[in-house]
C-alpha cells in the first residue's frame, strides 16, 4: 500500500505572513463588531482568496506594463521590431518578410531576460519576437525578396484588388506560368492549386499602369 502524503509544510516567510495577516483580520472582525465563529471564518477566507488573487492579477499587469515600457526602448535603441512592426519598417507584406528571413536579410534577436513576459510555473513565455535587419534590402535584395515570394491564388488577387476568376484570366493573357503546382491540391472551383511568383503577380500590375 502506499502511504499517504504529507501536506507540505509552509516556509517560515509564509508562517510569518499568515501570522501577520490573522492578527489583522482579527482586528478587522473586532472593528465590525463580529465574533470569529468557524463559519465567519470560512467566509472571510473565501473573500480573503479573491481579493488576493484580484490584488496578484493587477501586479502582474503592472508587471508586464513596465518590462512592455522598458523593452520598447530597449528595441529602439537596438534597431529592432516586433513581427507586427516589420512590414510597415520594411515596406514589405507579411509574406515578404517571411522570405527576407529566409534569406537571412531578416533575423531574430534574443530579447533579454529581464525583459520578457513569462508566467506559470514552468515560466511560458509571451514575449513577441523581435528582429533586426542584417542586410540593407536594396534594389537587388527586393527583387530577390519578390522572386522567391509565393502567394497563393487568392493572395496574389488580394494583391492586386481584383477577383481571383480576374487574375486567372489576366495571368493567362500575360503568358505566365505558375512557379509551384500543389501535387493532390484543388481550389474551389476544382482547378489544381498553384502557387504564384510575387514578381509575376506584380509584373501585372505594372501592365496598368
Amino acid at each position: 500500500m502506499r502511504c499517504p502524503s504529507q501536506p507540505r509544510q509552509p516556509s517560515a516567510w509564509a508562517c510569518d505572513v499568515a501570522e501577520r495577516a490573522a492578527g489583522v483580520i482579527v482586528e478587522a472582525f473586532d472593528a465590525h463588531g463580529q465574533v470569529l465563529t468557524g463559519d465567519r471564518y470560512g467566509e472571510v477566507l473565501v473573500a480573503l482568496r479573491a481579493s488576493l488573487e484580484r490584488t496578484l492579477a493587477a501586479r502582474q499587469t503592472l508587471a508586464v506594463e513596465e518590462r512592455a515600457t522598458v523593452r520598447v526602448a530597449w528595441a529602439r535603441a537596438q534597431h529592432v521590431y516586433p513581427w507586427s512592426e516589420l512590414p510597415a519598417q520594411l515596406g514589405l507584406s507579411v509574406h515578404e518578410c517571411r522570405t527576407a528571413e529566409e534569406l537571412g536579410y531578416v533575423v531574430a534577436v534574443e530579447v533579454p531576460y529581464a525583459l520578457r513576459d513569462t508566467v506559470g510555473t514552468f515560466t511560458r513565455d509571451y514575449t513577441p519576437a523581435y528582429y533586426r535587419v542584417a542586410v540593407p534590402l536594396g534594389a537587388a535584395e527586393r527583387a530577390e525578396i519578390a522572386a522567391k515570394t509565393l502567394l497563393t491564388r487568392n493572395q496574389a488577387a488580394a494583391r492586386l484588388g481584383i477577383s481571383a476568376q480576374t487574375f486567372d484570366r489576366r495571368y493567362k493573357q500575360a503568358g505566365l506560368a505558375p512557379a509551384v503546382h500543389l501535387p493532390g491540391t484543388t481550389n474551389h472551383s476544382g482547378w489544381p492549386s498553384h502557387l504564384y511568383r510575387l514578381a509575376d503577380v506584380e509584373a501585372l500590375r505594372a501592365q496598368d499602369e
